[in-house]
């Protein structure tokens, strides 16, 4: 039997100061897919992306508010968490956080100004002080959306010394070197998307393979990548949503299911989760479902289910994943304002 995993999902209403803001914890029902609550939320302002350390002791979230910060948290055993401060980053909307392997930095990347910033970490977990803060230089096609750098994902590339950053302002995928003493942010490589295409979040797959939504363009994108060197060079990309218009889907998360076959992609405009098969190297569009809501910002894989939080609807909604990738609804849902990110702690050993 598989495991029960705790997960983590945050919510954050529009307006400043709601009281559901925060972190919501729970545990999943391996057979079923279900979500039973663990306890109170974890109360954080504009909690928007949640992210965990390597090990699962840790969780930290982000601040979408112009005095942007992050938070972070101890798991406890039973699955609540317990607060160990927050920092403000001097930037401002900050929409995705997270950790490298050794735990030893926080990145931040800020959607409303563009920043990418990096604290320190210490010892218990805690978010220490700010180490740098940069700012990626341009802009794009889109006047309304790309007047400057939007910073929109970050990812410390495993094994090396290398943070990228996914920027939909200046259609870049910014490759930094993190110094592991000072943790100051060289840039090594500005690699680019399409003009016009805003890339928002990406994953690897494969081997030297990067796949990345594009908001601004409706796209799903595939990259030939170069984890040393933090070089990336387009090799296709394809449409994220047959059923929409032209300009009328911003694609939102993606991810990969459990044996990386298939790779699901939400699209806020027609409301489905678009499934692509992985399995010849490349993606090829296999289906496209309704997400069970309205405006899926996020959605997440844990075990033999799919979790897609539908923000506008007000609820997580609940598919099982056969063999043939294709998510079926399981009629369950998770009641929650406003959900931004759903996380699942590693399987404990």
């Amino acid at each position: 039997m598989t495991p029960e995993r705790r997960v983590y999902i945050t919510s954050a209403l529009a307006a400043p100061g709601g009281p559901s803001d925060g972190v919501y914890g729970f545990v999943q029902d391996p057979a079923t897919g279900a979500l039973s609550p663990i306890g109170p939320h974890a109360a954080v302002e504009g909690a928007s992306f949640v992210s965990r350390d390597r090990t699962g002791t840790h969780l930290y979230t982000c601040r979408a508010r112009p005095d942007a910060g992050a938070a972070a948290f101890a798991v406890n055993n039973d699955g609540s968490l317990e607060a160990l401060g927050e920092v403000r980053s001097g930037a401002a909307g900050a929409c995705h956080v997270c950790v490298d392997d050794a735990s030893r930095f926080l990145f931040t990347a800020h959607y409303a100004s563009g920043h990418l910033s990096v604290h320190r970490l210490t010892a218990s977990g805690a978010i220490a002080e700010r180490c740098d803060l940069v700012l990626p230089e341009g802009a794009g096609p889109n006047a309304e959306r790309q007047e400057h750098a939007h910073a929109h994902f970050c990812w410390p590339i495993p094994g090396t010394d290398l943070v990228m950053l996914v920027d939909l302002g200046t259609d870049t995928l910014w490759s930094y070197r993190v110094d592991a003493d000072t943790g100051r942010l060289e840039l090594v490589a500005a690699n680019q998307a399409p003009s016009g295409s805003g890339p928002r979040h990406l994953r690897p797959f494969g081997i030297g393979a990067l796949l990345v939504t594009g908001e601004l363009d409706s796209t799903l994108m595939a990259f030939q990548f170069d984890r040393t060197a933090g070089t990336a060079r387009l090799v296709e990309a394809l449409p994220a949503s047959v059923r929409a218009g032209a300009g009328d889907n911003a694609p939102s998360e993606l991810a990969l299911s459990r044996d990386g076959r298939f790779c699901y992609v939400a699209n806020r405009g027609p409301d489905t989760v678009a499934v692509f098969s992985l399995e010849g190297g490349s993606p090829a569009r296999v289906g496209e479902v309704p997400c069970g809501g309205e405006i899926p910002r996020h959605l997440a894989v844990i075990g033999d289910f799919l979790y897609v939080a539908n923000q506008e609807s007000g609820s997580v909604a609940v598919f099982a994943l056969g063999d043939d990738g294709i998510p079926q609804p399981t009629g369950l849902d998770v009641p929650l304002e406003r959900p931004f990110c759903v996380r699942a702690l590693p399987v404990a050993p």
